[in-house]
Order: C-alpha cells, then sequence, then structure tokens
C-alpha cells in the first residue's frame, strides 16, 4: 500500500492561511459594525424614553402647579 501524499506546498498553504486570515479578518469587521449598529440603536432608544419620561415630568409638574394655585 502506498502511503498518501500531502501535495500542499508550502506555498499553497501560506496562500490558504492568508485567505483565512483574510475571511477572519472581514468577519470581525463585520460583527464590529453590527454591535456598534446595535449599541447606537440602543442609546437612541435610552435618549428617547428620557425625553419621554423628562416630558412626563414636565406635564405633571405643570398640573401640580396650575393645581396649586387654583387652591390659593
Amino acid at each position: 500500500m502506498k502511503a498518501t501524499v500531502n501535495h500542499w506546498k508550502p506555498r499553497h498553504l501560506k496562500q490558504f492561511q492568508c485567505k483565512q486570515q483574510q475571511a477572519s479578518h472581514q468577519i470581525l469587521k463585520q460583527e464590529g459594525q453590527q454591535v456598534k449598529q446595535q449599541l447606537r440603536r440602543a442609546e437612541q432608544t435610552h435618549y428617547q424614553d428620557l425625553k419621554a419620561k423628562n416630558a412626563l415630568f414636565n406635564q405633571q409638574q405643570a398640573i401640580e402647579q396650575a393645581q396649586q394655585e387654583r387652591g390659593r
């Protein structure tokens, strides 16, 4: 029985490793962009929530002030 010979030459191996490295770099870059987008969306949602809570608080303050002035 003949032993199987690995026909990969070092040059091919280096090309393969280089392509693998480029692919993994691309994947990491895309994932990083996705994380940044998710973070931006979360920050925008948080900001909108704060704006809404602040508006509600201001409304409540105005109502209380109006009630106090009527009570005087």
